[in-house]
């Protein structure tokens, strides 16, 4: 737009200018030169006029739009005042709302918090009164148990009392001449002499009393076999999984034993181990098991693997003289097999346990080895000494905790067993669990670890896991 205006411009005033030399030279008799100069003159003038106006014009349009640049900045000034006072008036707002909140949680939500907090103390107080309460039950239970075997065998005493005193004596039906003194047929019952006890009271047949529990008569050909199997060292290692449920990992290994003859015929263990005891290599079978068990652990262990394994070991051996010091020795420098290796003794065997077989276990405790409490047929058992003992697991088969609690003599529903034995640092662990409803029962009472057929059989463990012979310097067979 600029451009053609200066277009316009000069061609106007080219026009001028020779319109004011043409009238010059015909009006004014101006020779053409004077003429000439006149005209560029008066176009030079009116060029400089023009340059003055353009000026004008543009310093008058930026004058204009400063006006207005400056209006608006006002009315933006203005703007912004106004945003700002509303800005606080709603942070006022805010304000006044957050005061409002805190004074309705004030109100409302701190005595619901305090109601929340008292109730949670009152809970966690009827939880611990319901501990002492079932602790108190237990112990009662036991009491009024004791009271009523008690009981029981003093009605068997009064009954045999009765017979005896009932049955008319020897001498008296085949001498009647021989009559007691005056005294003694005066005196009161209470101080008569006692009668003498029946002859198959006082005499059992012979073949009664030596019969003991594991010594049954066995073929000589048999117990040759056994015996051979033992001193040969032919024992197999079987491994069967322990698993959490519900995940059904595998958190553990029971270690078992089976020997086999020269034929490859399977021994098991109610077989051998009386065998064993009778012929002293009970400290040899507790050797082979338990370094087998430790070569396992080993080779877990390089694979990364965190399981433990439940290894049975006799009693016989805790208070074997040659076998349990080199036990200890080889412990003591393996205590990092605290952490994994627990040791499994039978519930009617450590019933049997003196005084030498617990200073053998707090031999073992004090090195951090635990142990597990297998083939558990009474509950009735003082939970906190186990605890004391060392013990860190109970073993009791699914059926009992599902189906026959009243057989277990105990008053605890097996919804609160785990819970109480937890209490006590103990683990509850379900045996022979063989079906998927057995798992959802126990998974109701809150049992989380389980063992049996449906979760694996006993697998034997490869021979080339097992082919490193025995370290004579550690744990040295007992003669």
């Amino acid at each position: 737009m600029n451009i053609v205006n200066w277009i316009i411009m000069v061609i106007s005033t080219v026009a001028v200018g020779l319109a004011a030399a043409l009238g010059l030279m015909v009006y004014g008799a101006m020779p053409p030169v004077m003429a000439s100069v006149s005209a560029f003159l008066i176009v030079s003038a009116l060029v400089q006029i023009q340059i003055m106006l353009s000026r004008a014009r543009r310093r008058l349009g930026l004058h204009g739009k400063m006006r207005a640049l400056l209006k608006s900045n006002v009315a933006l000034s203005e703007e912004v005042l106004e945003l700002r006072e509303q800005v606080e008036q709603q942070m006022a707002c805010l304000g006044r709302l957050e005061q409002m909140n805190a004074d309705l949680v004030e109100e409302h939500i701190n005595p619901i918090k305090s109601d929340a907090e008292r109730l949670g103390d009152e809970v966690r107080a009827i939880n611990a009164v319901n501990a002492e309460l079932t602790e108190g039950f237990i112990a009662n239970g036991k009491k009024l148990d004791g009271f009523a075997k008690l009981l029981k065998r003093l009605d068997k005493k009064q009954k045999v009392l009765g017979r005896n005193l009932s049955r008319p004596a020897p001498a008296a039906q085949s001498a009647p001449a021989a009559q007691p003194a005056p005294a003694a047929q005066a005196a009161p019952v209470g101080q008569q002499t006692a009668p003498a006890k029946p002859a198959h009271l006082s005499a059992p047949p012979r073949a009664a009393a030596e019969k003991q529990p594991g010594t049954e008569a066995i073929d000589p050909a048999r117990h040759e076999a056994i015996r051979n199997a033992l001193t040969q060292n032919r024992m197999d290692l079987f491994l069967q999984p322990i698993v959490t449920l519900p995940q059904r990992k595998v958190k553990y290994y029971e270690a078992l034993t089976r020997l086999h003859t020269a034929e490859g015929e399977t021994i098991m263990p109610d077989e051998y181990i009386p065998v064993a005891r009778a012929c002293g290599q009970m400290a040899n079978v507790d050797n082979l098991l338990l370094f087998r068990a430790v070569k396992v652990l080993r080779r877990l262990a390089d694979r990364n693997r965190k399981v433990g394994i439940f290894c049975n070991i006799s009693p016989d051996s805790l208070t074997d003289v040659a076998f349990f010091p080199q036990l200890m020795e080889f412990l003591e420098q393996n205590r990092k097999l605290a952490g994994v290796l627990n040791y499994e003794f039978p519930q009617s065997m450590t019933e049997n346990f003196g005084p030498m077989e617990f200073e053998s276990l707090a031999a073992l405790n004090d090195l951090g080895f635990r142990f597990s409490l297998d083939r558990v047929k009474t509950l009735n058992a003082d939970f906190q000494k186990l605890n004391g003992l060392g013990f860190r697991f109970i073993k009791v088969d699914a059926d009992i905790l599902l189906n026959r609690m009243n057989e277990a003599d105990t008053w605890v529903h097996t919804a609160d067993l785990s819970d109480l034995m937890q209490r006590h640092g103990l683990h509850l662990i379900a045996e022979k669990v063989e079906n998927e409803r057995t798992v959802l029962e126990l998974l109701d009472y809150n049992i989380d670890l389980a063992q049996g057929y449906l979760f694996g059989k006993p697998a034997q463990v490869r021979d080339d896991i097992l082919s490193s012979k025995p370290v004579k310097q550690a744990m040295k067979m007992a003669s």
